[in-house]
């Protein structure tokens, strides 16, 4: 029988390579044809593809084969990786290229959805176009103004009713139907959903949600230390964006978690799901009526355009989150400083500092810094642009004392319970040892990568990113620059505030493409960000300039009327150009399906939304971001009810059921670190699964080499996989296969757990014939997919 073969082994060492890859057929008929040379004679390959069948081996002289590989998948067109696994006597490896890469092929095909895309922009642009669409925005936009009220009601009462129905928009099954999932959880409740989960969201289908789930499972309920993750126990203060629900003064700043504390969990977990995007929208619309008034039908379009776009849907809306803090913070900050009322100020201070603790408490700095930048920006120059209309007096200092009594206690208290664990996350590797950047290097590929979303949000995404990665904001740069520049020079009654935009733009774009000093990117705090996660910055920077501006600001001077209209054909060719030769030139790995069509559609859309928007017809802007934003990011959002209860199975009770009271602490082998946060989901106590900084107690009793300690100390993915090799003492080995993993390699035969303080082995039965060589483990039965073992005292 062969051996295990590593997947960097020679092409003369596995059992053969793929030569060549070639598309066959079209349409519904198309299918691959692999051409393969294989090293064993006279053996039979069992060969299988993922997602599709292999058809027709045949074997042809010289060790050389061939064989068709049939998926629905290739029918679609795109980029794909070919995982075929080839088995040889019951050994199974991935059969590679020759330089030990997966076999990749881009099929093309004629997608008609491209040119449904290209029709639907372009009757919407000649729909915007007439003055009977202007008509309708403009009366539209006053009855918003004249029921301002009554909308912000109705959108309440659209939160509530959704959070009711237990609606969410998580993609949480992808945890409850894993492999674990399946094998440890008893899933109570409807789950029926409209569309399928969201695999690319990993952080918050396999981090959070267990992180939360095991909080509210935990007995007693939302400890600061889950002792049920690792054996230390985790501090759950650390874990950023909306948190997890903790029994402390400071969860009184993570709204989202407030409805594991009063409501049934199918609510709770709608709750924390809504709460971002709504919560967004109305703190948005806020603000924006705030920096211009008597708009408000057009500020609530401009809202809306900013929450549903592709970047909020594909990073789970925890952008929204992050922005709904820093904006409500102006929002309040302005009603402070109009107030003469001391009561009413001091009030107005403490949600103020509720505000700013909630922000902090995103634990997120890059969204943190961009987004709470550009509002610092714009309340300065608001400041100043309404100096003449505020007041300072008593109800100032009241509120001044009253936001930093509630912000400094807030957060006091999420110190005093947390400092300990944020001292060990600063001194990890990764997240603590990252360097301070300086920004620069940009490309405007990536800068302008919104433009891809109509095709790889609905479609498909090639290998080169993921969705969340390639997810922005649709940007028109060349008509954002001439508008602020404009703006800056004709405005009047709200130069200073166009001044800090500018001003914000242009640090925006130095940073991005050219990068700050090591001293600047210090002192402003931007070195923390890397310029692939501030879009959401420049998107609310883009709404804000459509806020204000003015049609009245964009129609110039008789004698300039001419120039004008020459500069605005230039401002539409330039932007289309730009659109066309990005779009066009667009690698496949990134967009694999690409047409005339398409890049027709993104050019035309640009060249109106620069006519428009230097027209200063908003409304026609606001409307085409809409489109594209519900076309990118509405396919993608998967909506599904939340399950009434997630708990442990009861047919895996008596194997983590010690004869003491309690359940056992379990070590899951496995090569993914998901089972172990499953498991500490349902209150079993776990040594691996995800943690937030190394356990060292746990490395200390596995007589970790000083020199190893690199390795462990990060933010990790925790795995153990069982090797067939005989390792030297202490019987491990250890790597760090990503930034975010650690996985432990042990020799199972001599690798003693009971130094870990495991009690119970959980292993995928793939791998339990090996775990079962261990002569400290004595097998208690298997439930689906996993087999348990006791470890014997």
């Amino acid at each position: 029988m062969l051996g295990a073969i590593s997947a960097g082994a020679s092409p003369q060492e596995r059992v053969g390579y793929v030569n060549r890859v070639e598309v066959v057929g079209g349409g519904k008929s198309t299918h691959l044809l692999v051409h393969a040379t294989w090293h064993v004679a006279d053996v039979e390959p069992v060969l299988s593809l993922e997602d599709g069948e292999v058809r027709n081996i045949r074997r042809l002289e010289r060790g050389a084969i061939d064989f068709e590989l049939h998926a629905p998948r290739f029918t679609k067109g795109g980029f794909f990786r070919l995982n075929i696994d080839a088995q040889v006597n019951g050994h199974r490896e991935h059969l590679l290229l020759e330089n030990g890469e997966l076999p990749t092929v881009h099929i093309k095909v004629k997608n008609s959805r491209h040119r449904v895309i290209f029709l639907i922009i372009a009757l919407t642009v000649l729909l915007a176009c007439t003055s009977w669409f202007a008509s309708c925005c403009a009366k539209l936009g006053q009855r918003v103004e004249q029921h301002r009220q009554a909308v912000a009601w109705t959108i309440f009462g659209v939160f509530l009713i959704l959070v009711a129905a237990g609606w969410t928009g998580s993609s949480w099954q992808i945890f409850a139907k894993s492999p674990a999932g399946q094998s440890f959880l008893n899933v109570e409740g409807s789950t029926w959903q409209i569309r399928s989960p969201a695999s690319d969201r990993g952080d918050e289908w396999g981090v959070i949600t267990p992180a939360a789930l095991a909080q509210l499972n935990h007995d007693p309920q939302f400890p600061i230390v889950n002792d049920n993750l690792g054996l230390d126990g985790q501090n759950m203060g650390v874990i950023g964006m909306f948190g997890v629900p903790i029994r402390q003064w400071a969860a009184l700043a993570r709204p989202a978690t407030w409805g594991y504390f009063v409501l049934p969990q199918r609510n709770a977990m709608s709750w924390q799901w809504q709460i971002q995007f709504w919560g967004a929208l109305m703190a948005l619309w806020w603000f924006l009526n705030t920096l211009r008034r008597a708009q408000s039908g057009r500020n609530l379009a401009l809202s809306l355009s900013f929450c549903m776009v592709p970047y909020a849907a594909g990073w789970s809306n925890w952008s929204l989150y992050a922005t709904l803090f820093p904006v409500l913070a102006f929002c309040l900050g302005a009603q402070v400083l109009y107030q003469r009322k001391a009561w009413l100020g001091a009030f107005l201070g403490c949600c103020l500092g509720w505000a700013l603790a909630a922000w902090v408490l995103v634990l997120y700095p890059p969204w943190m810094v961009i987004v709470g930048s550009l509002c610092t920006l714009l309340f300065v120059g608001w400041v100043l642009d309404n100096r003449q209309h505020l007041t300072w007096g008593k109800a100032q200092w009241l509120a001044l004392a009253g936001c930093v009594a509630v912000a400094g206690s807030l957060l006091f208290s999420w110190w005093m319970d947390t400092r300990e664990a944020v001292v060990q996350m600063r001194d990890t590797v990764y997240p603590g040892g990252r360097q301070l950047t300086q920004g620069g290097g940009a490309s405007l590929h990536w800068f302008l990568r919104g433009y891809f979303g109509l095709e790889v949000f609905a479609d498909g995404i090639g290998p080169a990113s993921n969705k969340p990665e390639a997810s922005s904001y649709f940007f028109v740069p060349l008509a954002m620059v001439a508008t602020l520049l404009a703006g800056c020079w004709r405005s009047i009654s709200s130069k200073a505030t166009w001044v800090g935009l500018t001003a914000f733009v242009a640090a925006y774009g130095i940073y991005t493409f050219v990068g700050f000093p090591l001293w600047l990117a210090k002192v402003s705090k931007w070195g923390v960000m890397t310029t692939n996660r501030m879009d959401v910055g420049l998107g609310l920077a883009f709404i804000v300039l459509l806020a204000l501006w003015q049609r009245k600001d964009a129609v110039p001077r008789a004698q300039f009327q001419k120039i004008n209209r020459i500069g605005t054909l230039g401002l539409a060719a330039g932007s289309a150009g730009l659109a066309w030769w990005v779009v066009a030139s667009i690698v496949p790995d990134l967009m694999p399906n690409n047409s005339i069509y398409y890049r027709a559609a993104i050019s035309l859309a640009c060249g109106a939304l620069a006519w428009w928007l230097w027209q200063g017809r908003v409304f026609a802007v606001v409307c085409l971001l809409l489109l594209i934003g519900f076309g990118a990011a509405l396919g993608y959002n998967p909506i599904s009810k939340a399950p009434k209860s997630i708990q442990l199975a009861k047919e895996v009770v008596p194997f983590v059921q010690k004869n003491s009271a309690g359940l056992a602490r379990t070590l899951v082998i496995d090569a993914d670190a998901l089972p172990g946060a499953t498991l500490a989901a349902v209150n079993v106590p776990v040594l691996n699964g995800i943690l937030y900084y190394p356990h060292a107690s746990m490395w200390k009793a596995m007589q970790l080499p000083e020199s190893m300690w690199p390795t462990v100390n990060r933010y990790q993915h925790l795995a153990f996989v069982a090797d067939g090799r005989e390792l030297p003492a202490p019987y491990y080995t250890v790597e760090a296969p990503r930034m975010d993993a650690v996985t432990v390699h042990i020799d199972i035969v001599n690798f003693d757990f009971r130094i870990l303080g495991a009690e119970r082995v959980a292993v995928h039965r793939n791998n339990a014939d090996v775990v079962a060589k261990s002569p400290r483990l004595k097998r208690l039965g298997e439930f689906r997919q996993y087999v348990w073992f006791e470890v014997l005292p």
